[in-house]
């Protein structure tokens, strides 16, 4: 005999009301903020890597880049999106605060060549890499 897991139908009526209820309350972009980090793609070719990350709403200069012991890190901060003290948020998905990524580099990559740009609510990251130069094997004749 094959034993079936059995799960309860719930009720739609009770799960729409529970919804309503949420985006009516004062506190529900409490309830939902959360930390953030931006999204970021990372593409490969034979010259170079790139990486492109995501912010919207913010400038460069509210933006930093650093590399230590082969460690890329992207930190930033986005100030609250509230403009009137006497307003509050019935639904608040847009997060801001502080953020901080950090990429493993591959042992192929210049860090003395990175470049960065900003355009759009984009950055984007150059990362070119170097030849890796192989070792090559050599025979000790025994004598």
């Amino acid at each position: 005999m094959t034993l079936v897991r059995w799960t309860p139908r719930t009720n739609i009526m009770n799960d729409f009301d529970k919804i309503f209820n949420n985006f009516l309350s004062e506190d529900y972009s409490i309830q939902h903020s959360k930390p953030w980090n931006p999204s970021v793609d990372i593409e490969e070719n034979e010259t170079s890597f790139s990486l492109t990350a995501d912010i919207p709403g913010m400038s460069k200069k509210d933006v930093s880049i650093e590399i230590l012991d082969g460690v890329l890190t992207i930190k930033g901060e986005r100030n609250d999106l509230k403009q009137n003290e006497d307003d509050f948020f019935v639904v608040k998905e847009r997060n801001s605060g502080s953020f901080c990524r950090s990429f493993k580099l591959p042992e192929n990559v210049k860090d003395e060549n990175i470049k960065a740009s900003f355009k759009k609510g984009v950055l984007t990251i150059s990362l070119p890499k170097e030849e890796v130069v192989e070792p090559e094997a050599r025979t000790i004749k025994i004598n």
